[in-house]
């Protein structure tokens, strides 16, 4: 009793990158990749804003890309040449109140300093310094020696980054007063909060794990259209964990999630709507002033079973269901309930491990949601069935 743990220490990170995006050039382009591509120029198109925007990237011929800044205003392009400099310090402690009671926390400040500028014009440039914290707090109480229960709190700050695939840290904003474009401060100072309460089970001389958890969590981040929102995820999960040998293991878990958003933080483009008509979005209805964020199903249930022989050989079979999934904020977009099964055959040794996989085995014919910034206009049609080889060496 009042035994009492700690580690700290400092952690830091460097990054630098350089990055070109042509923003211009939208997924949603649609083309006849039946005829001969050599054709699909679009930057050749006087119909393609691209083509009054797009610059060549310098070293690469015919690749081109976006300035962050275009027609006056923030474009929203992904590319940035940027550096930041990050140091960390950290400190966790674990503290034994009673027999069975636990308190564990930790807090964490990031000191961040970042320097980005446009790819294209290095008169667009910024530098900002922001301190990130962290913190996170526990109670484990243990009812019985195989339940335990837990309540826990976690609040930090996040940079948004750059939201596409060429990374780095971009969150240009402006003009301001003086005309000029800059780093915008709340975008690197973007909030989580998450709170959540559990309880787990160890059943069956330790064969059978159950696990079970509220929670309720507040996210920020930067929405289609400029600006930041809200996302609050409320919901339960249950997960089960069964092996009652080194051969057979089976899990299954089940998350419900309620996601939602204030609807007037909502932008009308990103609705994709009229001003007039904002009230009266079909398929997704303002409940108590909020709307369903797009992009997630309510339910979901996963399952997976293995199962391994002591030669070595074995095979495994797991599926996924989950209902519908609102694919845009006006809910006029919806994939409907649907299901994926997936099974494979292997065979482990030391050093090789062999594996034969059929993914979405009976050819569904499923849709996933894109990035959230293409929701209106864009849906992902999943692959049919597959097959693939895995050959993995160990050493």
């Amino acid at each position: 009793m009042g035994e009492h743990l700690i580690n700290a220490g400092v952690a830091g990170r460097y990054t630098d990158t350089k990055s070109y995006a042509d923003f211009f050039f939208e997924p949603a382009a649609v083309w006849d990749i039946t005829k001969d591509r050599n054709f699909i120029i679009a930057y050749n198109s006087v119909n393609f804003l691209g083509h009054f925007a797009a610059q060549p990237v310098p070293g690469w011929n015919n690749r081109f890309g976006s300035s962050l800044v275009a027609f006056g205003s923030v474009s929203g392009a992904d590319g940035n040449i940027s550096h930041s400099t990050q140091g960390s310090p950290f400190v966790q402690s674990s503290w034994k109140l009673a027999d069975k009671l636990k308190f564990v926390a930790g807090a964490r400040a990031d000191f961040l300093h970042v320097f980005s500028s446009d790819p294209f014009d290095p008169k667009i440039a910024d530098s900002i310094d922001v301190v990130l914290p962290s913190v996170n707090a526990s109670f484990v109480y243990a009812l019985a020696p195989t339940i335990s229960t837990y309540v826990t709190y976690n609040y930090n700050r996040n940079t948004s980054g750059a939201p596409g695939n060429g990374g780095g840290l971009v969150a240009f904003a402006g003009p301001n007063a003086a005309g000029k474009f800059f780093l915008d401060k709340p975008a690197f100072e973007q909030p989580s909060e998450l709170k959540e309460a559990g309880m787990t089970f160890s059943l069956l001389n330790s064969t059978l794990f159950i696990g079970s958890a509220i929670f309720d969590q507040t996210r920020t981040t930067t929405q289609q259209g400029g600006g930041t929102i809200e996302f609050q995820y409320r919901g339960i999960e249950i997960e089960a964990n069964y092996q009652p040998n080194k051969n057979m293991y089976f899990t299954f878990s089940y998350p419900m999630l309620a996601a939602s958003v204030p609807a007037k933080s909502i932008t009308f483009e990103a609705l994709n709507v009229s001003p007039a008509a904002s009230r009266e979005v079909r398929g997704n209805r303002q409940t108590g002033g909020r709307l369903k964020a797009q992009g997630l199903p309510r339910n979901q249930w996963n399952a997976l079973y293995s199962y391994k022989l002591d030669s070595g050989f074995g095979f495994s079979v797991n599926g996924t269901l989950h209902d519908e999934i609102n694919n845009n904020w006006a809910g006029t977009l919806v994939i409907p309930w649907q299901y994926q099964i997936d099974g494979s055959l292997f065979y482990n040794t030391k050093t090789w491990n062999y594996r034969i996989s059929v993914l979405n085995a009976t050819d569904e014919k499923n849709w996933a949601p894109p990035r959230y910034e293409y929701g209106n206009e864009s849906i992902l049609a999943l692959a049919g069935i597959t097959a693939e080889l895995t050959v993995t060496y160990k050493f």
